[in-house]
């Protein structure tokens, strides 16, 4: 199975839906187009793989997360979370305020990563084959 390089993603769990934003495309060129949309099977595939993400999240602030946004590139995770009020509350953990933590969730999100790739992969071929018929 293939795989691209990501960018970044972001989890959002209400919507179920998940947002991918590859480094570069199949043929390993920069990315620059759209990125990929999951819904359905393919999201809640990805929520299960981030549940050591969220569990290390929660093990330190009991939060029940709304989105989790993750910029490979900045090293940067970041989420809303249900609070009391009107507005979601964010977190944010990057390297300049706890790096081993940001390394701690890197190691834990490396299956989540690797099948966003593959998934990334198989709707960008699938896009490129209807562009190549459409154009």
């Amino acid at each position: 199975m293939s795989s691209v390089p990501l960018a970044s993603f972001k989890l959002r769990f209400v919507a179920q839906h998940v947002r991918v934003v590859p480094s570069a495309d199949p043929r390993g060129c920069p990315f620059g187009g759209p990125g990929v949309d999951l819904f359905g099977e393919a999201a809640l595939e990805a929520f299960a793989l981030a549940r050591p993400l969220l569990g290390w999240i929660e093990a330190r602030e009991p939060v029940a997360m709304r989105t989790l946004g993750v910029d490979l590139r900045k090293r940067r995770f970041l989420g809303t979370v249900e609070s009391p009020g009107d507005r979601p509350r964010v977190i944010a953990i990057d390297e300049r305020s706890d790096p081993a933590a940001v390394a701690a969730l890197i190691d834990l999100a490396a299956p989540l990563v690797a099948r966003l790739g593959e998934l990334a992969a198989d709707r960008l071929e699938a896009r490129g084959r209807r562009e190549a018929r459409n154009g």
